[in-house]
């Protein structure tokens, strides 16, 4: 009986060794089978017609023929010097206005552009055909539409009308992170009066255009051309009417004017726009999976250089988390500005200094003593921190400058030589 049970078990177990080997087999050749279709769908394309040198190519040529200089400086001396300098990306800001036009869905996704990315546009609109206009946000708006285009080209309209001054328009939703610093590189050597229409392109139904899911850019020139082209809302309302493809019809209808996509990779060959967030971008196991972006892109894509423009998030706390990874967070190199303890207007020490001059206590007291008279005068922790709160609120009212304060030392000083229990 016992050598039986043995046979069964060795059984069991290459039956089960058997199995586990074939589903591996199989997983491994269904693995191959999708990257054969990557392969297939990123293949390399022949030149497009309407293709034209990488466009940040002409910015460093540009640059140069203008006589322009730059000099470069530290992470740590420009943040943490006194020398205030004029960054080139300030220089960009000035000089290449740019209008972001945000589609929004949640308050939370449009609350995050607003605080983070939003505060690098020259000039920021946001638009939805739902929720209506909000007095307290001016630069929103409802527009009452019949279709998805009608949305796009009333926006486009109100541009012409109201927004002249701004060379480059660009358009996304508001689940999507924009570096606005590098969309004015890849633009600045070009003129914002010719008709330029730029993005990610793919070739659908027979038309090239540039895909909403990454973004695109239209200059004031474009902008111009399209508000010829629909002087009025009815005239928006006859450009398309399905709801969703108003890409499609914005490329079509540029197509008509002769205004095509052109292509905005760098010079190495790296997508600028991104159609999805960036861990999907950077594990290209699951192309295959992206439908058009990838498989009828006019360009074979290459993720990611270091001038991205737009990529997709995946919460609005993926929007403050990229905001502070990519204008705050720095990694060290060189320097010593920044390794520097923090100005205080009173040195720390002298603040239990002068609460023992103020209750006439000598300096050298123990610091049994020293905790004892603490709590004499402030009964205890919650009690102190009522008398905090009232400082804090009345000091606020006072003076705007005490919020500017950069050591709390300050404040409990000032606490400590002014209150006491009987001013309660």
């Amino acid at each position: 009986m016992t050598a039986n049970w043995g046979c069964w078990r060795v059984l069991t177990f290459m039956c089960g060794a058997c199995l586990g080997c074939m589903l591996a087999i199989f997983i491994y050749t269904l693995q191959m089978q999708n990257n054969h279709r990557l392969q297939m769908h990123i293949k390399v394309q022949p030149p497009h017609p309407h293709a034209s040198t990488p466009l940040l190519q002409t910015y460093a040529r540009w640059f140069r023929h203008n006589n322009y200089q730059r000099n470069v400086i530290s992470d740590d001396e420009l943040r943490y010097s006194l020398t205030s300098f004029n960054t080139e990306s300030q220089w960009l800001y000035n000089t290449v206005p740019v209008l972001c036009v945000v589609l929004t869905s949640t308050e939370k996704y449009t609350a995050a552009v607003n605080f983070t990315w939003g505060t690098s546009c020259n000039r920021i609109l946001f638009y939805n055909n739902t929720i209506g206009h909000d007095r307290q946000k001016p630069n929103s708006f409802k527009v009452k539409a019949k279709s998805s285009f009608h949305v796009l080209c009333d926006v486009i309209r109100n541009i012409h009308k109201y927004h002249s001054d701004m060379e480059w328009s660009i358009f996304v939703k508001d689940d999507m992170f924009v570096i606005p610093e590098n969309l004015r590189y890849l633009v600045a050597p070009l003129n914002a009066s010719d008709d330029y229409y730029l993005g990610h392109p793919i070739n659908f139904w027979g038309v090239d255009y540039n895909i909403a899911m990454a973004g695109y850019v239209l200059s004031r020139g474009a902008i111009k051309s399209l508000f010829g082209k629909f002087p009025d809302a009815k005239s928006c309302i006859s450009g398309g009417k399905y709801w969703k493809q108003e890409d499609l019809y914005l490329g079509k209808h540029l197509r008509s004017m002769n205004v095509h996509p052109v292509d905005t990779r760098d010079g190495l060959g790296n997508t600028l726009f991104l159609g999805y967030d960036l861990d999907k971008m950077m594990f290209p196991n699951s192309i295959h999976e992206f439908a058009n972006y990838y498989t009828r892109a006019l360009y074979p894509v290459k993720c990611c250089g270091n001038r991205v423009i737009t990529f997709q998030v995946l919460s609005s706390t993926e929007t403050y988390r990229y905001y502070y990874m990519i204008y705050t967070m720095r990694i060290f190199l060189e320097g010593s500005f920044g390794n520097q303890p923090a100005p205080t207007p009173m040195p720390d020490d002298q603040v239990w200094k002068d609460f023992l001059r103020e209750k006439g206590l000598p300096l050298n007291i123990s610091s049994k003593e020293y905790e004892t008279s603490w709590y004499t005068n402030f009964y205890n922790i919650t009690e102190f921190k009522h008398i905090f709160d009232k400082h804090l609120r009345s000091k606020k009212k006072s003076s705007d400058k005490y919020l500017n304060l950069t050591s709390m030392s300050e404040v409990l000083a000032d606490i400590l030589l002014n209150y006491s229990p009987k001013k309660l």
